[in-house]
């Protein structure tokens, strides 16, 4: 009976395929609960389930120290967003006279980030949008995978609307805390901002050593733009030591790890 309906497909043009099982995902919602800040959000797919664990949460040396960096106040544009876990927790942090603009590529996180707010709807300082920050303005394309990031494939790739970091600003700054997170695109983001930079923000950037490498720059190049010599900070190393917090030195940076930076001008700046 097999080779008779492949048979009769063959005629169409078609064939017959088995079809490998497919894993079944049911979201749910997750409260977490940090020291002085709680809040519930929605987990969408296995990755969050795993990343959003509340003790990987709790134990993460780049999120406790984002909550020492941000104050009460602060205004900041969150480029690369992912769910929204981040800016949920600093739009806590930040208060009502704080505000977080969260930036995400992919349109399925946005979607899930944006959910977040209606989840949690005392949140009202807090905005999602669905871009992709990059040096110039007009369009992109990204990965269709959840953690995306810029490519130049057209194959299994999403086209976004572009814009810069600094468009942003004037339109919703200004920003006084710049974090980004862009999965190995860092420098491409931060040429978009230099407006900002201009003003030295506090920084939160996460450096994909590995990537920026095979593209033809360097931690140099990062540093150089940021402009290294007004900040001081600290930094968490994954995937070896992210539960550990170390001081800020650029010569300590693996060359093949994730670093998480977390910088703010020093007093003479």
């Amino acid at each position: 009976m097999k080779q008779l309906i492949q048979h009769i497909l063959g005629q169409f043009g078609y064939r017959l395929q088995k079809l490998s099982k497919i894993k079944s995902f049911t979201p749910f919602i997750r409260n977490l609960n940090f020291p002085d800040v709680s809040f519930q959000m929605w987990i969408a797919n296995q990755e969050a389930s795993a990343w959003y664990e509340q003790e990987h949460l709790l134990e993460c040396g780049e999120l406790q120290a984002l909550q020492s960096l941000a104050k009460n106040g602060d205004r900041i544009l969150e480029i690369g967003a992912h769910h929204g876990v981040t800016a949920l927790l600093l739009s806590k942090i930040v208060g009502q006279n704080g505000y977080v603009y969260g930036v995400e590529a992919h349109p399925n996180n946005t979607m899930v980030a944006q959910a977040q707010l209606g989840l949690n709807r005392s949140i009202n300082n807090l905005h999602f949008v669905n871009l992709a920050a990059c040096d110039v303005s007009g369009t992109a394309r990204i990965n269709a995978c959840h953690n995306s990031n810029l490519t130049s494939e057209i194959k299994d790739s999403i086209e976004v609307e572009a814009v810069t970091g600094d468009m942003l600003d004037k339109q919703n700054g200004p920003f006084n805390f710049l974090k980004i997170d862009v999965e190995g695109y860092e420098l491409e983001v931060l040429k978009g901002c230099q407006g900002i930079l201009a003003r030295a923000p506090k920084i939160a950037l996460e450096i994909h050593m590995d990537t920026i490498r095979k593209r033809g720059q360097s931690l140099a190049d990062i540093l150089d733009l940021i402009g290294i010599q007004r900040y001081e900070g600290v930094m968490s190393v994954r995937p070896d030591k992210f539960r550990e917090i170390e001081t800020f030195d650029p010569s300590a940076i693996p060359e093949d790890s994730i670093t998480n930076i977390l910088l703010q001008a020093k007093e003479q700046f």
